[in-house]
């Protein structure tokens, strides 16, 4: 690999170690169009660094990196299998995936890294500011702090993430399992699950605690009306999650009535709301 390189291992499974880009068709995978461009947030500064297993939840400007914890401020966390480790921040710039995968790789004395991190919550971010799990590449995300230029609605492309209650930004959402999202009582074939068995999973799927959901087909959504504002709920091979990441390739959007399909893409022409191979969902396909 040359110098200024850097590869994903979700992505060398196909292209070994090729360089780090992606080929797909226009606009197969994209974020939901934003208001105005895409800037980076600064962190807060901190303190000294901690102890993880000592760290109050939350607590500002200290990022978990499995065993070690690093200052968001200036480190990023670095995470490759089962080895982490904390890496100098780059420079804010836009192509801050690539450039930070480059000096997380070189901490590695490798090319394969799996994620970064620079936030694990957005008391970790400076005023304005969310902690964004944001894409890179196919199969890989990172977690960084993207300001909010719409204080209604997430910045991020898949989830606001949090480690506590009470410091999600984004209106409406509760701190459920690390991600902000909407609280609610998910459908799951002809009844709701609610807590303690408050996850939907399994084929077929009943409700079952979020414990016993791990390793299963998932369903966190089964209506548009289940995600945030600028969310929509997005079918996959795992089962349903609400994201603001539209991959029209690899997933298909949850519908009530063929309005919430969207308009037309690079696949089709014109989405109709449909029964999904599962009943009691409702995807946009194409006639």
């Amino acid at each position: 690999m040359t110098q200024g390189e850097v590869a994903f291992p979700a992505m060398k499974r196909w292209l070994g170690r090729a360089p780090f880009f992606l080929l797909i068709p226009f606009g197969a995978c994209r974020p939901e169009p934003r208001s105005q461009p895409l800037r980076l947030a600064a962190a807060p500064p901190v303190g000294p660094r901690g102890n993880p297993a000592a760290l109050a939840p939350g607590e500002t400007g200290l990022v978990r990196c499995e065993n070690v914890t690093c200052r968001s401020d200036s480190e990023t966390c670095c995470v490759y299998s089962n080895i982490s480790r904390c890496s100098p921040n780059v420079p804010n710039t836009q192509n801050l995936p690539r450039s930070q995968g480059m000096a997380c790789s070189e901490s590695f004395n490798d090319s394969a890294l799996e994620t970064f991190r620079r936030c694990d919550d957005s008391s970790d971010c400076g005023a304005g500011a969310s902690c964004c799990r944001m894409f890179i590449a196919s199969g890989a995300a990172g977690d960084w702090c993207v300001p909010s230029p719409d204080p209604q609605s997430s910045p991020c492309d898949f989830n606001e993430l949090c480690v506590t209650a009470g410091t999600c930004h984004t209106p409406g959402a509760r701190c459920i399992g690390g991600v902000c999202k909407k609280p609610i009582d998910v459908q799951c074939g002809a009844v709701r699950c609610s807590a303690p068995n408050s996850e939907c999973c399994g084929n077929p799927p009943s409700c079952k605690t979020p414990e016993a959901c791990v390793h299963q087909t998932t369903f966190r959504c089964a209506h548009p009306s289940d995600c945030l504002p600028g969310e929509h709920c997005a079918e996959n091979v795992v089962g349903t999650e609400c994201t603001q990441f539209l991959d029209i390739a690899n997933t298909a959007t949850v519908c009530d009535t063929t309005a919430d399909c969207g308009p037309p893409d690079a696949i089709c022409s014109h989405y109709v709301c449909k029964p999904s191979p599962l009943s009691w969902l409702q995807t946009c396909q194409c006639p």
